[in-house]
């Protein structure tokens, strides 16, 4: 795979965890705490199809392979970045929403 289309699965995959991510604190926001660990679960798959494609990368630059870091690479590496750090958060959130419906009283208390 060239490093153009590398750079694009990893901000491909990046994305979708990002996207998925919100969408899990958003149901989390609603009460749907069912919803909000599966957004998660399925933000992590994506992430990890990301850091797999990391590694490959790494993989054939610790082979020797020349990599140019182009600035659609960086582009990359930055969506990866910011899909891990949201994903982290919405656990955060989630968990939080989870303890004020309980303080509250209402929604599915799992």
């Amino acid at each position: 795979m060239k490093n153009e289309q590398m750079s694009f699965q990893l901000i491909l995959h990046a994305g979708n965890a990002k996207s998925l991510a919100m969408e899990a604190m958003t149901a989390a926001q609603k009460n749907d705490f069912d919803l909000s660990e599966k957004k998660i679960f399925e933000a992590g798959e994506e992430l990890t199809i990301a850091h797999k494609s990391q590694y490959d990368l790494l993989a054939k630059y610790s082979g020797g392979e020349r990599i140019d870091a182009d600035i659609l690479m960086v582009h990359a590496q930055d969506h990866v970045s910011g899909a891990a750090l949201t994903i982290e958060m919405a656990k955060e959130i989630v968990a939080l929403n989870k303890r004020v419906s309980l303080i509250e009283g209402g929604g599915n208390r799992e």
